[in-house]
């Protein structure tokens, strides 16, 4: 059996951000942005993470978590970690139903919402229904054997067969 800090997870977070006021005085409200990530060990440290990050200025929440075990071999690239390839094939899923990448980059600008710019995967929130983002996961682990999807341009497998943007890795030759 698999200790919990070695397990390997593929999560939907859901985060809410505050109301805020323009500068016309108007009162702006945000729908709920949803988060497709991966993660080793305790989600929970992923959360509260997250919440260092931005100060506790937003809420977020575990909406569903999946514990997804394994490695794949993806387009000849051995021992490449399943959960990995679940959250490649879900961010895909959404980007082909034309659900957007929401930029909180944007935030650095609004007083008392900076945290949220500088937040650990701020780049990574999707302007979608709870609904969606589930059904992305789930189609995710239902194709990630038989239907990888391809790496982003600035995408590439490590060394431990985790997708990443840090660092050294292979990428795979598609044929």
């Amino acid at each position: 059996m698999t200790k919990n800090k070695y397990k390997r997870y593929v999560y939907v977070l859901g985060l809410q951000l505050p109301t805020i006021e323009n500068f016309a005085g108007e009162n702006l409200s945000f729908a709920e942005l949803f988060k497709i990530g991966v993660f080793t060990g305790y989600v929970n440290s992923r959360v509260n993470s997250i919440r260092g990050d931005i100060d506790h200025c937003a809420t977020v929440r575990i909406v569903k978590q999946f514990n997804i075990e394994g490695d794949i071999d993806f387009y000849n690239l051995l021992n490449v970690r399943k959960n990995y390839i679940v959250e490649l094939n879900a961010h895909n899923y959404l980007r082909d139903k034309n659900v957007k990448w929401f930029d909180l980059e944007g935030w650095q600008c609004i007083q008392g919402l900076q945290e949220i710019s500088q937040m650990s995967g701020k780049t990574e929130w999707f302007n979608c229904t709870e609904q969606q983002a589930i059904m992305a996961v789930l189609s995710g682990i239902r194709y990630c054997e038989t239907h990888p999807q391809k790496l982003l341009p600035n995408q590439f497998v490590n060394w431990r067969g985790c997708i990443t943007k840090i660092g050294k890795g292979k990428i795979p030759i598609y044929a």
